[in-house]
């Protein structure tokens, strides 16, 4: 389940940038920026609730083990941004 919710955060992710440059065009449906949100939300959620059980950090095809302390801290920074962002937007943070 995680690798598939990996490979549809990465389509919609594309989906989202492009969004800031075809915003503008008539039509154009935003539900693909909501859906990678939604998307960063939930895998930003599932690393930090890995790193707090103290359980290997499972990010699709990859396993960071318990042992990589630098790299778990590093990856669980990515996740609190991953969580944040959407926040970020729902507030107007971001346009």
């Amino acid at each position: 389940m995680r690798k598939i919710l990996l490979i549809l955060g990465v389509v919609t992710c594309a989906m989202s940038v492009s969004s800031f440059f075809w915003s503008d065009v008539e039509g154009y449906d935003s539900i693909g920026s909501v859906l990678a949100l939604m998307i960063m939300l939930v895998l930003g959620a599932s690393v930090l609730i890995e790193y707090l059980l103290d359980k290997p950090l499972l990010l699709g095809f990859i396993e960071i083990p318990i042992g990589a302390t630098g790299f778990r801290e590093l990856l669980v920074c990515a996740g609190f941004a991953f969580m944040a962002l959407p926040l970020l937007i729902a507030l107007g943070v971001y346009d």
